[in-house]
């Protein structure tokens, strides 16, 4: 039995307070061949998620958060998710409206893997999506 992983075992958790935006994201993860995808309105909702696969001893390789929503923002989500220490370093896209300078270096700090600014393009989100799937399916 093979130990290599495929495309179809990545697990995405998308978490965005707008469903047109999580269905975007879905569509993009459908069109890469992402099958297993969970949804979240709010960080809060997305961390207890999170959490719940972890105890479960599952997880989720990528996750892909809005910055601006209520409960928990994505910054916070992000913050929540590299203190846990089940999770530290699970690859993280962060996406807003907003691109502002102090947002994306205390994002980078924290390590994200990548940032997509609403409205974005599909193909250009696909794309880096795409790169950061083939580096989770490349390390052992």
């Amino acid at each position: 039995m093979s130990d290599e992983r495929s495309i179809n075992d990545i697990r995405v958790i998308i978490v965005d307070d707008l469903a047109s935006y999580r269905e975007i994201l879905r569509e993009i993860m459908r069109m890469i061949g992402v099958t297993h995808v969970t949804e979240a309105v709010n960080g809060q909702e997305a961390f207890e998620k999170i959490i719940m696969a972890a105890k479960g001893n599952e997880h989720f390789d990528l996750i892909i958060s809005d910055i601006n929503m209520p409960k928990m923002n994505g910054l916070e989500l992000l913050k929540n998710v590299r203190g846990a220490h089940k999770l530290g370093k699970v690859p993280f896209i962060l996406v807003s409206t907003e691109n502002e300078k102090k947002i994306i270096i205390e994002a980078l700090v924290l390590e994200i893997s990548d940032y997509l600014i609403k409205p974005y393009d599909i193909a250009t989100a696909s794309n880096k999506i795409k790169k950061i799937i083939l580096k989770i399916l490349q390390t052992p």
